[in-house]
């Protein structure tokens, strides 16, 4: 039995006033969002990473990182990279090299379809940074 909109505010209408409130409660509690929109990175990062994938990527893709040619680089030849590139919603995968200066996450599975991803970077851990720009979103 499909619940119309139009029965559920004759619902609320006749319902008294502490009920009404309730009733109103889960329409817009489903209206708030976390999604403030696309994130549209700092400025000051542009001294530390060149390039990078962003907007809409197919399902398989994978996210890379470049990072500018003039970095200090920390010594990753026995670091574990994996965590170095995370995914929010959370995803597993790996984290390697594809050449010297750019770092790739490969998805375990599939990213969901029609799903907006949140990258994080952690600078700090492969190349020199300035305080407060350990992470990269």
């Amino acid at each position: 039995m499909p619940f119309h909109l139009y029965e559920y505010l004759i619902m609320v209408r006749q319902s008294s006033i502490a009920l009404r409130a309730l009733w109103l409660l889960p329409p817009f509690l489903l209206g708030c969002s976390r999604d403030t929109g696309p994130i549209v990175p700092d400025q000051a990062f542009t001294a530390y990473v060149e390039a990078f994938t962003t907007g809409h990527v197919s399902a398989r893709s994978t996210v890379m990182v470049r990072l500018s040619d003039d970095q200090v680089f920390r010594d990753t030849a026995n670091m574990d990279l994996n965590g170095i590139i995370t995914l929010d919603p959370a995803t597993e995968g790996t984290v390697e090299w594809m050449d010297a200066r750019t770092l790739r996450f490969k998805p375990a599975q599939r990213l969901e379809q029609e799903r907006a991803y949140t990258v994080t970077v952690d600078l700090g851990r492969v190349i020199e940074v300035a305080d407060g720009h350990e992470r990269f979103r």
